[in-house]
């Protein structure tokens, strides 16, 4: 969804949260502050 339309919080917000949640803190903190 995020390549289709890289402006969609909601998809943003899931993909963060997703990633942070399995450790992957640097890409998720990268999603957060676009």
């Amino acid at each position: 969804v995020l390549i289709q339309k890289p402006g969609n919080l909601y998809a943003a917000n899931g993909a963060g949260i997703i990633l942070a949640e399995k450790g992957h803190f640097d890409v998720s903190k990268d999603i957060f502050t676009q």
